[in-house]
């Protein structure tokens, strides 16, 4: 099968826990979940644990079919000019041959297919993930994404 991008990069920065970073590969066909930071106030003490997964054809096509969805449009950034207090950050780097994407978000998602994707992905790291750790922040982060 085609897939339109070779990888998918997220960066999901919460005021409340430590950046999640998570990567698609489709080549591959692997997801990876991973931390940038291992040091700093999560609340809790609660920390992600690092995760990395192999990932069926089923999987991949429909994050592939979420992103085909994307016109010229969704990858324009609604950005404000100031962080809310809460201090989200999302980070969207779509890996195609000769060309990379990326879509920087602060504060909320407005953006209907970016709140699908994002909560897709996350869906499928609580499908593969192990730990009730990462369970736990996984729901709570998901509760966050307003999807409608």
């Amino acid at each position: 099968y085609n897939y339109s991008i070779k990888q998918l990069q997220m960066n999901l920065g919460y005021s409340f826990y430590n950046d999640l970073n998570i990567i698609i590969n489709v080549d591959d066909k692997f997801i990876d979940l991973y931390t940038s930071k291992n040091t700093g106030n999560t609340r809790g003490k609660i920390k992600f644990k690092s995760l990395i997964e192999n990932l069926n054809n089923y999987d991949l096509l429909l994050i592939n079919s979420i992103i085909e969805g994307f016109s010229e449009e969704d990858f324009k950034v609604q950005e404000r000019e100031f962080l809310l207090p809460d201090g989200d950050y999302f980070e969207m780097v779509f890996i195609e041959n000769e060309e990379i994407n990326q879509i920087i978000i602060y504060d909320y998602i407005k953006n209907k297919k970016h709140q699908r994707l994002i909560n897709e992905v996350l869906n499928l790291i609580l499908k593969h993930n192990k730990s009730t750790q990462n369970e736990k922040i996984l729901k709570e982060i998901i509760q966050k994404i307003p999807i409608s």
